[in-house]
């Protein structure tokens, strides 16, 4: 028997298909078509771990962004505006540290699971997959094209329009060409092959609404001795 989507779920699929008609070339393609979506029953775990707190997994509200080292303890990220009470695969996350204001958006947490230096990739239909070591930390620039991977809308890709922008108190966030997440992405990884870039912070107004990110360059700005991934 199909199960009927659920809020999450509609919400992924209708950012789909609007990222869809956004991006193609013929004009007015939402006025010409109708998406028409079967829903069928499946596991959308993907390649959960249970075991380790890693970067873009399903906390309890948001998403994790990387794992850190903070003067020599591991721990993992999300955005600082996410609750301080989270949990992650049944377990509970312990809050460390916050900072919300001139150097963006990010939280740590420690948890009773390992911490290595991974994080998931996703893809379009599963969050929990494409696991990869974090190599190095990037720096945005306008142009590139970076992805994100949240636990609503999963994996996204765009090109980066800004860099360097506030909104109202918050400072040296990137904004990205369009807007494509929604609620529960917030804090998920910002990332380029296997380099962390920064973790979703939500949205802003700029000529329309476009996605933006905390910079991983500036964690330590924002909690001092906060590395991404930390041998």
């Amino acid at each position: 028997m199909a199960t009927l989507p659920s809020d999450a779920e509609k919400a992924r699929l209708e950012r789909a298909a609007e990222r869809g008609a956004k991006e193609s070339t013929r004009p007015n393609i939402t006025d010409i078509f109708t998406i028409s979506l079967s829903v069928v029953q499946r596991d959308l775990g993907g390649l959960d771990s249970g075991s380790e707190h890693m970067g873009g997994e399903e906390l309890s509200t948001c998403t994790s962004g990387f794992n850190v080292k903070v003067n020599g303890v591991r721990g993992i990220t999300t955005a600082a505006h996410c609750p301080v009470n989270l949990s992650d695969d049944g377990d509970t996350l312990t809050f460390q540290d916050k900072h919300h204001g001139v150097y963006g958006d990010v939280q740590w947490h420690t948890g009773p699971d390992t911490m290595g230096h991974s994080f998931y990739a996703g893809s379009i239909s599963v969050l929990e997959t494409d696991q990869r070591d974090v190599t190095g930390v990037g720096t945005a620039r306008v142009g590139d094209r970076l992805c994100r991977n949240g636990q609503i809308i999963y994996q996204d890709c765009q090109e980066v329009r800004r860099i360097n922008i506030c909104a109202v108190w918050v400072c040296q966030l990137v904004s990205m060409q369009n807007y494509y997440a929604a609620d529960g992405d917030s804090g998920s990884p910002v990332y380029f092959n296997h380099d962390a870039y920064g973790v979703h912070r939500g949205k802003t107004w700029n000529f329309g609404w476009r996605e933006i990110f905390s910079q991983a360059i500036y964690f330590d700005d924002a909690i001092s001795d906060m590395s991404v991934g930390g041998d």
